[in-house]
């Protein structure tokens, strides 16, 4: 499936903006994330409509969440109509996977939200601190310029 979404030659895009604040608002809320996290790890996910970047263990990230392809098979249990493909196009399907996926790891954790995202990216110590510090940098990022726009 992913050679077959490789060969389409889509270039990546930037998705509508509008349609990715009511995704956004509409997931995150529905898994009780707060958005301005959920739009702090899309800051640093850094995927686009069209994305399929390559990992070194020979998987891919996928659209504008970077889900990984390793997750597809548990993904399918829960969502039966996501695909690769709509992980790719869909942006609304991204996001949808991705707060799923983070509540599982919040969950796992025991309800604590941050050491949830840090394990959304990985549980190996050194990689998820980064990740997770990223996010909080982004985050801050977030809450400032929503903060900027309260009347």
């Amino acid at each position: 499936m992913i050679d077959m979404l490789l060969a389409l030659g889509v270039e990546p895009y930037e998705p509508n903006p509008q349609i990715m604040e009511r995704c956004i608002e509409q997931h995150a809320t529905a898994y009780e994330i707060p958005p301005a996290v959920a739009k702090a790890m899309l800051m640093v996910e850094g995927g686009r409509v069209g994305t399929i970047k390559a990992n070194t263990n020979g998987t891919y990230d996928l659209g504008v969440a970077q889900i990984n392809t390793m997750n597809l098979p548990l993904i399918q249990q829960h969502f039966p109509d996501i695909d690769a493909k709509s992980l790719v196009f869909d942006p609304c399907a991204s996001i949808q996977v991705s707060m799923w996926f983070l509540d599982r790891k919040i969950q796992q954790r025991d309800g604590s939200l941050w050491e949830g995202v840090g394990d959304y990216n990985s549980r190996t110590p050194r990689v998820r601190v980064t990740y997770l510090y990223r996010v909080m940098e982004a985050y801050q990022q977030v809450v400032l310029y929503e903060k900027s726009y309260d009347w």
